[in-house]
């Protein structure tokens, strides 16, 4: 069946492992479309049953897709789009006629059948939306700048834990520089950064409760081994550039949640927290 997709239903796709086929359109301009294209999606439900195991199927109004432009894809700017978006990994799949077809009778059910079965078979590569990594890897104490591209070999590196700080429009590049030269002796403790708006940036697994704007900034930590990839850590506290109480308690936060430190870190981490107390007291005089 074609479902609504409201935050019920996301719940239990996601929960389900399900990947999520969106139909998007504007209801408006193209109401005697809309039992059309559903009419279309049961008929290939009803030939494919199987598809329906590893797939969710929903159709929805332009008007009330901001969020899932971001979270699936979807072209607004036509008043008809289709995006395949996988919870699990936060991947999203589409080609040239099925991401961008201009009108819904020009939208066929048929070529998705083989389209599917590439994506349940990992034939079919995900597109991914990404700016160009670094020419030049980052030096000891610095910033490591993650991109859609390379995130799996920056955040996902199971051998290091990874503070992760997520932004919109303009990096704290200031904040995040003094947070990595503080951090910098633990050789085992990453600090990163990721442009979530020009980048695929998977939600499900890293989602934050306030949209960064300005020069804010969203952190997680993503421990070290496959389990705390699986499932980083959100620092909750609002986050905003140069604000130096704030980054200290970022600091302190990484050091209680990493998991790789060791005898050989306790005079760098002794330190290190020795700053934090000291740049605290100042701020509070």
């Amino acid at each position: 069946m074609v479902h609504p997709l409201n935050s019920i239903s996301r719940n239990r796709w996601a929960r389900e492992k399900r990947t999520l086929v969106s139909v998007c359109l504007d209801i408006v301009k193209l109401g005697k479309m809309f039992k059309y294209v559903v009419n279309r999606l049961h008929k290939l439900l009803a030939a494919e049953p199987e598809l329906t195991s590893r797939f969710a199927f929903t159709i929805h109004d332009t008007k009330d897709a901001v969020g899932s432009s971001a979270d699936f894809g979807a072209d607004l700017s036509r008043d008809f789009s289709v995006s395949v978006y996988n919870f699990s990994s936060g991947s999203m799949y589409g080609t040239e006629e099925l991401a961008n077809t201009s009108t819904p009778d020009s939208f066929s059910a048929l070529p998705l059948i083989p389209f599917l079965r590439r994506i349940a078979d990992g034939e079919e590569p995900p597109h991914v939306k990404s700016e160009a990594p670094p020419e030049q890897p980052a030096k000891p104490g610095e910033v490591q700048v993650a991109v859609a591209a390379n995130f799996a070999s920056v955040v996902e590196d199971e051998s290091v834990d990874v503070l992760l700080g997520v932004y919109t429009q303009k990096a704290p590049a200031e904040s995040l520089a003094q947070l990595a030269r503080l951090l910098e002796p633990v050789q085992t403790l990453r600090v990163a950064s990721l442009n979530v708006s020009a980048n695929r940036f998977n939600a499900s697994r890293y989602p934050f409760r306030y949209m960064p704007r300005g020069e804010q900034m969203r952190a997680f930590f993503a421990p070290a081994g496959a389990e705390g990839k699986a499932q980083p850590l959100v620092f909750d506290a609002k986050f905003k550039a140069r604000d130096s109480p704030d980054l200290l308690e970022l600091a302190e936060f990484a050091l209680q949640k990493a998991t790789r430190l060791d005898a050989a870190d306790a005079t760098a981490v002794s330190n290190i927290r020795a700053i934090v107390k000291a740049q605290r007291a100042a701020k509070d005089k």
